[in-house]
């Protein structure tokens, strides 16, 4: 389980393998290139970086929703991203729910720069969206778009940030991945934020080896990628319907036996891993879908025998 703490003006994030990770070091007042200070000016009563910070926290904490971590590692995360310039960001979270996670991208956002665009997109309407967006102090130019998951009608390359909040259960979570990147600008950031979604999160590996990952729980993570890092291939291949079919009967005949070596399983997570990569590649949903499934199969009984 990881942990997320503030010390030394410094927000560092602690993996459970001991791996402390500073996310945003308040101290490092050269590297703020944005409008909102670091620290306190002697005379001046003006909001700081680590007091917007940590009052989300509290705030959080009083709401009592049990998003503490997830919420205030993805405001860290987020405040890292906007000290790098002063100009206005454009971001858009995929799939805002109830508006839980909108509420502290909009304080982010606001806070850094009002002129900042965030547009929360869903398939529905929520009337509790506009309950917590109302909670904000600081909002930027703010719109809700309902559209359908996998082809919002929003304009290509347009936004520098995408959170895509995986408290929604995409049927379709690679269709969500690739229009997020066709959403996103060639050198835009992508935030997935992983809650018991295991086949988001799969997949957003599957496009993203180079990525940051953050544990919060096993079930829960917050996973970060460059756009111009996606793996996405558009080579098709030839006979991948009989070798994708092949190698999940191998699999399951793996998953079946009693007694099986790591090394058989190993060998088999990689060559699904291929046979996922060409399936993405031949834009066969279909076969991923089952291959990412197959997958999570045998990693989850290669961690038994481990």
């Amino acid at each position: 389980m990881g942990n997320l703490f503030y010390n030394n003006s410094k927000f560092i994030y602690s993996g459970r393998d001991g791996d402390d990770r500073v996310l945003l070091d308040c101290s490092d007042y050269l590297s703020n290139k944005s409008r909102v200070s670091m620290h306190r000016v002697p005379g001046m009563d003006c909001l700081i970086i680590p007091d917007l910070l940590l009052g989300l926290l509290e705030k959080e904490k009083l709401n009592g929703e049990g998003l503490e971590f997830p919420a205030v590692l993805m405001d860290v995360l987020l405040a890292a991203q906007l000290i790098k310039s002063p100009r206005p960001v454009k971001l858009l979270e995929y799939g805002s729910m109830k508006g839980k996670i909108s509420f502290h991208l909009a304080e982010v956002l606001g806070a850094f720069n009002e002129e900042s665009v965030l547009v929360c997109a869903y398939d529905t309407i929520e009337p509790e969206w506009m309950e917590h967006i109302a909670q904000s102090e600081h909002l930027p130019k703010l719109s809700f778009f309902a559209g359908d998951f996998g082809q919002l009608k929003l304009s290509e390359r347009y936004f520098d940030i995408i959170v895509i909040n995986g408290q929604v259960n995409y049927m379709y979570p690679e269709d969500v991945i690739t229009d997020a990147l066709r959403l996103v600008s060639e050198d835009g950031i992508l935030i997935c934020y992983s809650e018991y979604s295991y086949l988001l999160e799969s997949t957003f590996k599957l496009y993203f080896e180079k990525r940051e990952e953050y544990e919060i729980i096993p079930s829960q993570k917050i996973l970060l990628a460059n756009a111009r890092d996606s793996g996405w291939q558009t080579e098709a291949e030839p006979d991948l319907d009989a070798r994708v079919q092949s190698d999940i009967e191998k699999a399951e005949a793996l998953l079946s036996e009693n007694h099986v070596h790591e090394g058989e399983l190993t060998e088999m997570t990689d060559r699904l891993r291929r046979d996922i990569y060409a399936a993405a590649a031949s834009g066969r949903n279909d076969l991923k879908i089952r291959l990412i499934e197959c997958k999570e199969n045998i990693i989850e009984l290669l961690g038994l025998t481990g």
